[in-house]
């Protein structure tokens, strides 16, 4: 690891004000920032919900919660996600029924029910936060799917928007629509990939 990460993770270990999980979540961002993702490859239950809760910057997920969202969604903790035998690659032994019990989860997001979740809304919409819809998408889709957006379902979101904000949102405003659009977003395909 790079010196500047070692010294960042001592100071905040040897500080008090600091917890080893604060040390932790710095060492995950850096891996998360600089290790190449194969896009490829559709994200296993627990990988996909981790994501989420850290794309959202969920300081402290509900374990209950992201345990009965990855049952729910066919992996029980502990069990491979791959059957035997299988390509990692999704598309050839995936079922409808997980794809629908993420979009349970993406809906129970977006919906404001997805108890034990508590996105740092602050953190996501970042500073300075949006004053446009045309910043808020592209803000949420930065967060949400590292940018990688195709340009059809990019304007769909855009008209959506269009039609549920008013011409000059409020803050709180787009602070609702930025909570929609997570759940929209992780309904895409390419929130299912790796």
């Amino acid at each position: 690891p790079p010196q500047s990460l070692l010294d960042q993770v001592g100071t905040m270990i040897t500080d008090p004000r600091h917890s080893v999980g604060d040390a932790l979540r710095v060492i995950l961002r850096h891996v998360a920032d600089t290790v190449e993702v194969s896009r490829d490859k559709s994200m296993d239950p627990l990988e996909w919900c981790v994501s989420q809760a850290r794309r959202l910057e969920d300081p402290s997920p509900s374990i209950d919660t992201l345990r009965a969202s990855i049952e729910v969604m066919g992996l029980p903790l502990f069990r491979f996600p791959v059957p035997p035998g299988q390509p990692e690659s999704g598309p050839k032994w995936e079922s409808s029924s997980q794809l629908l019990q993420r979009w349970g989860v993406a809906h129970r997001i977006d919906a404001g029910s997805y108890n034990g979740a508590d996105p740092d809304w602050a953190t996501v919409l970042g500073t300075p936060a949006p004053t446009t819809k045309a910043q808020l998408l592209d803000r949420m889709v930065l967060v949400m799917l590292d940018g990688d957006l195709q340009p059809a379902p990019r304007a769909i979101l855009a008209r959506w928007l269009d039609k549920t904000l008013p011409a000059n949102p409020t803050a709180p405003q787009l602070a609702t629509a930025a909570t929609a659009l997570v759940g929209l977003l992780l309904r895409l395909p390419e929130a299912q990939l790796n």
